[in-house]
């Protein structure tokens, strides 16, 4: 294939500017709006208030939608990256927020675009 995939996805210095123009964003839903959806999953121990704390943290998100954010400051999602990639052995973790997300990551990695077959199965799960 001879594609460089750390090239494509590496995040430079200039994105971390253009995030802090786009934001800040106010949540589409209230914060006790999204504390109440936590109570719908059965989270074990101490995990919903881990939730709520991460939530009540910021007033506002930044960035126009919710997919991934790159932040200049150290992030949780950052460490949980870390870790995984430590527990699994890998060089590359991202935590991405749908099956789209994961799908469209998966895509661009592969270097697969516009005019490329992609075979999948006829049967499969919704994204």
């Amino acid at each position: 294939m001879g594609t460089n995939i750390e090239a494509k996805t590496t995040v430079r210095e200039e994105s971390f500017a253009k995030v802090d123009k786009l934001g800040p964003y106010k949540t589409k839903i209230h914060k006790e709006e999204l504390i109440e959806l936590l109570d719908l999953w059965k989270f074990g121990p101490g995990i919903k208030e881990q939730l709520e704390k991460l939530i009540e943290q910021d007033d506002q998100l930044k960035g126009p939608h919710l997919f991934r954010y790159y932040n200049p400051r150290p992030s949780k999602v950052d460490a949980a990256e870390e870790e995984l990639k430590k527990k699994i052995g890998t060089e590359h973790c991202l935590a991405v927020n749908s099956c789209t997300s994961a799908l469209i990551c998966a895509i661009r990695a592969l270097g697969i675009g516009v005019g490329d077959e992609v075979i999948v199965p006829g049967y499969t799960f919704f994204a």
